[in-house]
């Protein structure tokens, strides 16, 4: 079974869109710039990229948005195993980034920098 969670809420994940963002990594490159995620998102980035580790292939966890909940962001599990961070607005995909070390040392750093500075 394949589900989409987000602030607690899940439902499956439709053939149809996993057809279309297979199709979409497939036939388009990744960004090469991280996504400016909000600094209240970043945990749940943290948290759902361990959760999605542990999910099926074509599993979808959505761990932030913008623009009024137009733009959204969320980690894919693709059918290759790869994890994927894809950003849709009004539900269209537009862009994707693979999730690398590089993403981990950017959201851990920045989210434990920004406390840092807030303790301080």
């Amino acid at each position: 079974m394949v589900f989409i969670v987000y602030h607690k809420m899940s439902r499956k994940l439709s053939a149809s869109y996993i057809l279309i963002t297979e199709n979409f990594i497939r036939d388009n490159e990744p960004m090469e710039v991280y996504p400016l995620i909000k600094e209240y998102d970043k945990q749940t980035a943290i948290d759902y990229l361990a959760e999605i580790r542990n999910l099926p292939v074509e599993s979808y966890l959505q761990f932030g948005e913008a623009s009024l909940g137009m733009i959204s962001y969320g980690y894919y599990k693709a059918q290759n195993g790869q994890i994927y961070i894809l950003r849709a607005f009004c539900n269209d995909l537009q862009f994707y980034h693979n999730v690398d070390s590089e993403w981990e040392k950017y959201i851990n750093e920045k989210y434990i920098t920004k406390n840092k500075e807030i303790i301080d």
